[in-house]
C-alpha cells in the first residue's frame, strides 16, 4: 500500500487587516512560513483551522497601499506554494 505524498501549500485568497496578513488556503503544515518576495515574515498557525490559514502578525504592515507583491508559503518540510500576486488596495 503507497502513502500518499504530502500536497503541496496552495494559497487561494490574502488579505490585510490592521498590520495582520491572513493567507488563506489549503496543506499548510505546522512550522509554515508567508514569505513576501522572497523574505521570510514571523508566521503562525491560525488555531482553529492551522492547515487552511496563516498568520503574520506584523505581515501587513510591510505591503504599502497600492503596492503589489509576491507571496509564497512554504512548508516545513520545504514543499513552496504557487507564487501568489497580491494587491493592496488604496482604501
Amino acid at each position: 500500500m503507497r502513502i500518499a505524498d504530502p500536497i503541496s501549500p496552495r494559497i487561494t485568497s490574502a488579505t490585510i487587516k490592521a498590520k495582520k496578513l491572513l493567507i488563506a488556503g489549503e496543506g499548510f503544515d505546522q512550522g509554515a512560513v508567508i514569505m513576501i518576495n522572497d523574505t521570510d515574515l514571523q508566521t503562525q498557525n491560525d488555531d482553529a483551522t492551522p492547515s487552511v490559514l496563516l498568520i503574520s502578525k506584523r505581515g501587513g504592515k510591510q505591503i504599502g497601499r497600492g503596492q503589489t507583491v509576491s507571496i509564497r508559503v512554504r512548508n516545513a518540510d520545504g514543499r513552496l506554494s504557487d507564487v501568489f500576486n497580491f494587491i493592496r488596495s488604496v482604501d
